[in-house]
């Protein structure tokens, strides 16, 4: 043990004489008292560094989590939100399809709306060149002396005419005047 213990002293000694010569040839130290603070100062400082260090590891491995899970979530979120679109695209093409439908019908009917009024107007023409044809054949002293407006009044007074025209003709030939000789002379 003695033996370790010279050991030792030797390479304090040998520690003591370095320090010796730093301090002879450095203008930052007068004592060897100043190379043991710094060199504490200094192994201090090393130790707080390693634990920033370690520190900021960690904080960067929970930040790589962080933003790792971050990611995987908008990752998600996206493939959410692209199945909505989707779904949302889909109802609008089904939508405008129904709308093209709604609107052929809408053309149809639209259509068939213009036929009818085309229609009525075509009978209504019809019925007011019989009404004024029945009206000009019409003896002048019971003629109407105004001319209809009112497609039934004008419909009631050709079916009146009509039934007169053909009680006029059954008498007529009752009388054995219809043939060569027109009716109106024969009345």
């Amino acid at each position: 043990n003695l033996e370790q213990s010279k050991k030792n002293l030797e390479a304090a000694d040998a520690y003591k004489t370095y320090l010796e010569r730093v301090v002879e040839t450095s203008e930052d130290f007068q004592e060897i008292g100043d190379i043991l603070k710094r060199y504490e100062t200094l192994e201090a400082y090393h130790e707080t560094l390693q634990n920033s260090v370690r520190d900021n590891m960690t904080n960067a491995e929970n930040s790589r989590r962080d933003l790792h899970k971050l990611t995987k979530d908008l990752q998600n979120e996206v493939l959410v939100q692209s199945s909505v679109i989707a779904d949302n695209q889909d109802r609008l093409e089904r939508a405008k399809v129904a709308t093209a439908e709604e609107e052929h019908k809408n053309e149809e009917r639209e259509e068939k709306a213009k036929d009818v009024i085309s229609q009525l107007g075509e009978g209504q023409m019809a019925t007011f060149n019989l009404y004024n044809r029945c009206r000009s054949t019409h003896m002048a002293e019971s003629r109407p002396k105004v001319e209809e407006r009112d497609v039934m009044k004008a419909l009631k007074y050709i079916e009146e005419r009509f039934i007169s025209l053909k009680d006029i003709v059954t008498t007529a030939q009752q009388r054995g005047l219809v043939g060569d000789t027109k009716v109106r002379d024969a009345v």
